[in-house]
């Protein structure tokens, strides 16, 4: 047993993961989309369900707030317990006059400081195909990952790139380092002095939920 995840002993995951930071975006994920869902944790407040999605076994877990908490709950799906796909479905925010609240945004590349790492090319390549299938209009972009400041502390232009975010860079890197797929998807929930609800971000974000499912059920 996990010190974060409470999985039974002999107990499996699936090897393919959605994540996100909102255990009650979690909840909004199995309600919509996850198909034979089965409740495995609660454990510290972060929700994880196991089921299937489109005929894919999938993990759906939250995985709290920023980098260090991501990595935390990386290590136990990663190196405990065999997941090898991990897709992140969380919020950024947009310093780019052109990219606007509600706007979804597939990560290429996440930098931190001058370091920068890519997402996988098949996942990509799977999330493109979904967004085109599902008729949904998705930004493909780099990103800022820092979770220590607001928009407004952070330094005029992370140069390479407008859109901050808060876990990306740190999935990315892990991803790079324990050979895994990683993915992160990302929608605008904050842009200048504008914002999205919190409501609306734990419960109505459907076009990103849907782009997330259709990306695993072309996992293989």
């Amino acid at each position: 047993m996990g010190r974060f995840l409470d999985i039974p002993e002999g107990g499996t995951l699936p090897t393919c993961a959605i994540i996100t930071d909102d255990p009650m975006r979690v909840e909004m994920f199995v309600a919509h989309y996850l198909e034979q869902a089965k409740l495995y944790t609660r454990q510290r407040g972060m929700t994880g369900y196991i089921g299937s999605y489109a005929g894919t076994p999938v993990v759906v877990q939250a995985v709290g707030y920023g980098g260090a908490s991501l990595e935390v709950y990386l290590n136990e799906l990663v190196a405990l317990h065999g997941v090898r796909t991990v897709i992140y479905a969380g919020e950024c925010t947009s310093r780019e006059s052109s990219v606007l609240l509600r706007d979804l945004v597939m990560v290429s590349k996440a930098y931190t400081g001058t370091d920068a790492c890519e997402s996988d090319d098949k996942l990509f390549k799977n999330a493109t195909l979904a967004a085109n299938r599902c008729g949904l209009s998705v930004r493909t972009s780099m990103v800022h990952t820092d979770d220590r400041y607001g928009i407004r502390e952070l330094e005029p232009c992370c140069a390479q790139a407008c859109i901050v975010d808060y876990a990306t860079y740190t999935l990315y890197e892990y991803a790079k380092k324990h050979k895994v797929a990683a993915l992160s998807l990302l929608v605008v929930s904050e842009r200048y002095e504008e914002c999205i609800a919190p409501s609306e971000r734990q419960s109505q974000l459907h076009g990103l939920t849907r782009l997330v499912f259709e990306t695993v059920a072309l996992v293989k």
